[in-house]
């Protein structure tokens, strides 16, 4: 007996690749992430602590490690996911900013004049002492407000100082500025607050090598001619 041939409609009877269809079924989306967004607001408040809040330099540096380590920390766990390009990019900008924000707090702090500086001296290089407030020529050329908001700065600076060492506490080698305030940098008093520094003062402390004397100046930060200065002879009665 001869077989029946049978007919091969190929056309008619379609042909699943059950695996395909799995696959596309199957295969994840990328769906946008929040946390690169998210890394990338905390590494540009990190680049806006160091180029645009104006603050002290301490308080910029607090901002600029916190938010930047957060900053860098989401967004590498937002690279370490599937994102799509623009999740990608924010992450990306997220870690970068931080660094950028390092750099420019660093970069301004050895441009930015020091507002305090210290040193120390022979004692006839302080004399002779005054009892009262001593003004250079540049002072007068400053506005009367300017005056007087150096004047009562460098006076009340200057009794404090009297007043918490008198004759018996050694004076500090070096004065210092913390979050905004003057504070002596060594010492027995070391970081009590002296005073708040205006943002437009510089100030220069010298103290004599036998620690008997000192020297407290108050300079215009537009304008270093523009000086006053007091010492440990300041009488209250004539501040001013």
């Amino acid at each position: 007996m001869t077989p029946r041939p049978q007919s091969t409609l190929s056309g008619a009877t379609p042909v699943w690749d059950l695996s395909t269809v799995s696959q596309r079924r199957y295969t994840p989306r990328v769906r946008p992430s929040r946390t690169a967004p998210a890394a990338a607001g905390f590494g540009l408040a990190a680049l806006g602590s160091a180029t645009v809040l104006p603050a002290a330099p301490e308080t910029r540096w607090f901002l600029v490690v916190a938010l930047g380590l957060v900053a860098v920390l989401v967004g590498v766990a937002a690279l370490r996911r599937r994102q799509t390009r623009r999740g990608l990019l924010l992450a990306i900008v997220g870690v970068l900013a931080p660094a950028i924000a390092v750099a420019a707090v660093a970069v301004q702090a050895a441009q930015a004049p020091a507002t305090v500086t210290s040193s120390t001296v022979q004692r006839a290089t302080l004399q002779p002492d005054s009892n009262a407030l001593v003004p250079t020529p540049g002072f007068t050329t400053l506005a009367g407000e300017r005056q007087v908001a150096m004047r009562d700065f460098l006076s009340a600076t200057v009794l404090q100082l009297q007043t918490m060492h008198g004759s018996w506490a050694p004076l500090p080698t070096a004065l210092a500025v913390s979050n905004g305030a003057l504070v002596e940098r060594d010492g027995v008093f070391q970081g009590t607050a002296l005073g708040a520094v205006p943002e437009s003062d510089r100030v220069t402390y010298q103290v004599s090598s036998d620690g008997t004397a000192f020297r407290l100046s108050v300079s215009s930060a537009t304008d270093p001619r523009a000086t006053i200065w007091a010492d440990r002879a300041l009488q209250l009665s004539t501040s001013g």
